[in-house]
């Protein structure tokens, strides 16, 4: 595998994605480049973690199975004004 790219800032992102291989493979390559990750593999999993830990960017799934990416970015956004979707 070819080098990843790091970043002078480190994100603290939340990852919220129900494909654990997808998951996995974007999870490491943010990792990789320097990032705090956090993922999630439900939408409960990712409001938990909203509870407990301060997140810079939410990337999310559109399509989850039992709430949509939109309605994550609006509980993130309600739980941490700040935070920012991808």
């Amino acid at each position: 595998m070819s080098e990843v790219e790091t970043f002078e800032k480190k994100l603290r992102i939340l990852w919220v994605e129900d494909q654990d291989d997808t998951r996995r493979l974007i999870g490491d390559l943010l990792a990789r480049a320097g990032h705090v990750v956090s993922a999630a593999g439900t939408s409960t999993e990712a409001v938990e973690q909203l509870g407990s830990k301060v997140f810079d960017v939410i990337l999310t799934d559109i399509g989850l199975p039992a709430a949509s990416g939109y309605s994550m970015v609006g509980a993130a956004k309600r739980k941490q004004p700040s935070i920012k979707p991808v």
